[in-house]
């Protein structure tokens, strides 16, 4: 299995050995040291430049110190993910499966990200279920039951994204028979624990009408504004863009929220 990846930036010694080798250069080309200082821009013989060489030394020193211990946290903390995983812990399992797919602290990998998800998911890991499904969905997994089933597992012990996910699925037919209604459903259970995308999949639902869902502006304004109530909720900013353009057209033709039947 790959270990973290190298980078460029050397430890703090190494760091401070260079600009020290430099410094040294520069009193060699410059054998009448009383005009080194000139070399920066200060009259011969006034040396009060020293202090910023000095500065120089400690923060290079001191930052690539830093660098360099972050690298051992890291590759310490993949180490520990991969011992746990390999030993069946469902958590790490899934910890090694962000590092692939998002190639943090290792090669990016995502044949990797997703066997190690898939080993999460086996032992009941609600978030691994939930990361296969959203992969599914994007269509880095082909469609599979298997993993709708999982998704499915954690939407009914209540997870919210797990809920929205299978509303996502049955809106579009992704692994699962298309169902308006059903989708509706599963968006409703997510939404009302307050997750903002099902939220937004709602309000879009309600403002358009389709097939068995009957077209309610005041729903539709209601979710919006819900979506939107608190724009720290990770709501993505186009999503609240449109969702407010949306409002202003509803609220344009006489709706309100104060009248949703919710």
């Amino acid at each position: 299995m790959p270990t973290i990846k190298e980078r460029d930036t050397m430890n703090g010694p190494a760091e401070l050995a260079k600009i020290i080798a430099v410094f040294a250069i520069l009193a060699v080309l410059n054998p009448d040291c009383s005009k080194l200082p000139q070399n920066f821009g200060y009259e011969a013989g006034d040396w009060s430049f020293i202090w910023w060489i000095i500065a120089a030394f400690v923060i290079a020193g001191v930052s690539g110190q830093m660098k360099f211990n972050k690298r051992k946290k890291d590759q310490a903390q993949f180490n520990s993910y991969k011992q746990l995983a390999e030993q069946g812990d469902a958590n790490a399992q899934y910890n090694l499966g962000v590092c692939f797919e998002n190639g943090m602290h290792v090669t990016k990998d995502m044949t990797q990200a997703i066997n190690w998800y898939r080993k999460a998911a086996e032992r009941g890991n609600v978030d691994a279920e939930c990361k296969l499904g959203q992969l599914f969905c994007y269509s880095v997994i082909k469609d599979n039951v298997e993993i709708v089933d999982w998704v499915r597992r954690a939407a009914e012990l209540g997870y919210a994204k797990a809920q929205c996910s299978m509303g996502i699925y049955y809106y579009y037919g992704h692994g699962v028979t298309k169902d308006r209604a059903q989708a509706v459903s599963w968006y409703h259970k997510a939404a009302e624990q307050g997750y903002v995308l099902a939220q937004y999949n709602l309000g879009n639902i309600y403002k358009n009408g389709k097939n068995e869902i009957k077209k309610d502006g005041n729903i539709a304004l209601y979710w919006y504004e819900k979506a939107i109530s608190d724009e720290k909720r990770n709501l993505p900013k186009n999503l609240i863009i449109s969702a407010k353009k949306s409002i202003k057209k509803l609220e344009a033709a006489g709706y309100s929220s104060s009248r949703a039947n919710i």
